[in-house]
């Protein structure tokens, strides 16, 4: 588990970070400082490069953020279908229309990239995409300008095939405004595996995931896809391996 706490400025200001694993004997002590810092926790499960080397699927999460979808308080209307839409759990959009961006994305040294308010989709400048995901059977979308003019720069990687995934007895929540069912973001253990996945290097989850007024798919990508990223050293993302068919999906 992972503990921030942030020091206001009038005292010098800074970020805290603390990480304990779980059953630590020290997690009494810091359970109590954490309520009474009022810090923001989290928890995160860590895998060995055997683990996800050996997985059958990943999940990919996203790890480098740049800028906001444009314009960005009308960027679902502009962008996506929004007749089924619910506004209460962010599930039902459908994208319509290339993504908008500034022309300048922050990229560091990653070759993933996502947008602050879209956490399934991911971006890549067109060169890498052509020269590393183009070969290995990835397609991709248009990005635009704020005036919604083609770039040449940058290109969304186009991911269709759903797939259910593996929840077991992993509850979901109803939405009261449209019926639908979303789930937790997924933290502890393997991740849930897919249903009789396709055929094909990279593919989203059926099932929706999310918290407060934001519903998601999650980014699967097959041992093929994984291997390659690691191979590559792709920046941006990290694997988080599936549950193998004798775990079942972890909770």
């Amino acid at each position: 588990m992972t503990v921030e706490q942030r020091v206001p400025e009038a005292e010098g200001g800074g970020l805290a970070i603390c990480v304990v694993e779980e059953g630590h004997p020290s997690w009494a002590e810091t359970s109590q400082l954490m309520k009474s810092w009022k810090a923001f926790t989290y928890i995160d499960t860590e895998f060995s490069s055997e683990e996800i080397l050996g997985a059958e699927y990943c999940h990919l999460v996203g790890e480098h953020n740049s800028s906001y979808p444009q314009p960005e308080d009308e960027f679902r209307d502009v962008t996506y279908d929004t007749s089924d839409y619910c506004s209460n759990c962010g599930i039902g959009s459908t994208q319509r229309a290339p993504f908008r961006v500034r022309n300048q994305l922050k990229w560091g040294r990653n070759d993933f990239l996502r947008l602050f308010l879209v956490p399934d989709e991911f971006f890549m400048k067109a060169e890498r995409w052509k020269d590393l995901l183009a070969p290995q059977g990835v397609a991709a979308r248009e990005v635009a300008d704020v005036r919604g003019k083609a770039l040449d720069s940058v290109v969304q990687l186009d991911i269709n095939e759903r797939v259910a995934l593996d929840l077991g007895d992993i509850e979901g929540e109803v939405c009261p405004a449209c019926g639908r069912q979303r789930y937790l973001p997924h933290s502890r253990g393997f991740f849930p595996a897919p249903l009789n996945p396709p055929e094909v290097p990279m593919f989203r989850s059926q099932q929706y995931f999310g918290v407060g007024h934001s519903g998601f798919n999650c980014i699967l990508v097959d041992a093929s896809m994984a291997e390659f990223i690691v191979a590559k050293g792709l920046k941006g993302v990290r694997l988080w391996p599936c549950a193998p068919a004798s775990v079942g999906s972890a909770a």
